[in-house]
């Protein structure tokens, strides 16, 4: 199911989970696989990634709740007016590797 439009595997561990996932399971595309499947296709499931040069930087000043730093340390342009959110969702989406 690669179409690159979103997530890849979403994982339930909880019975909460389970039925949030049951809950919205009708109005998205979805199937549901074997571990050994998923592990498959998302090798970081079982492993770490390799971590980014910047990794440990962006983390401390995440931490520190300085987002305005975050951005030049990952070549992002600064957004005029998107809230504390939208920038963190972009920071972990570069980190991430997806945008």
């Amino acid at each position: 199911m690669d179409d690159n439009k979103g997530t890849s595997l979403i994982l339930t561990h909880t019975a909460k989970g389970e039925k949030m996932m049951n809950a919205v399971s009708e109005n998205i595309k979805c199937e549901q696989v074997y571990l050994e499947q998923a592990a498959r296709e998302n090798p970081s499931l079982l492993r770490s990634s390799v971590h980014k040069q910047n990794r440990d930087i962006v983390l401390k000043t995440i931490e520190s709740e300085n987002f305005q730093e975050i951005l030049p340390l990952l070549q992002v342009k600064q957004p005029q007016r998107r809230s504390k959110k939208e920038i963190i969702k972009r920071v972990l989406k570069k980190l991430c590797g997806l945008g």
